[in-house]
């Protein structure tokens, strides 16, 4: 039984072992000393980079289906917010032009809402002692 746990646990060690050499090889190359702490951080930073990579595509591969569906979702939005702005700029639109209609048909009149004289303020003092007079314009 004690050499079953064993054997499951270096077996882990053992296909890690296979996957390092390629590392230790680029680490080598690179002028690294086999054996040396410096080595041994070279060799499981290039491990940690490879699995991260083999981790990211795994994950872009399944996020890819997802991306699709959100991507539809996210244009239906879209375009119902596009819809909704130009109906809401058709109305402020419809509203601006009886406005300046009425503004309009009251500057000829003289009454109503829409007219309202301009006023004029001038200020004939100082800071300390305002002479504010205003007119209508």
């Amino acid at each position: 039984m004690k050499k079953l746990l064993l054997i499951l646990l270096l077996c882990p060690i053992l296909l890690n072992a296979n996957d390092l050499e390629p590392h230790k090889k680029v680490c080598s190359d690179i002028g690294f000393t086999a054996g040396t702490e410096d080595f041994a951080e070279c060799v499981m930073d290039f491990f940690k980079k490879e699995k991260g990579i083999e981790q990211q595509s795994a994950n872009n591969s399944s996020s890819n289906s997802n991306s699709n569906s959100s991507l539809a979702t996210q244009n239906k939005l879209l375009k119902e917010q596009f819809e909704y702005q130009k109906k809401r700029d058709e109305k402020e639109d419809f509203r601006r032009r009886m406005d300046a209609f009425g503004n309009f048909l009251d500057s000829l009149t003289g009454s109503g809402k829409y007219y309202q004289p301009t006023q004029y303020c001038r200020n004939y003092g100082t800071a300390k002692h305002p002479n504010v007079v205003c007119t209508n314009r």
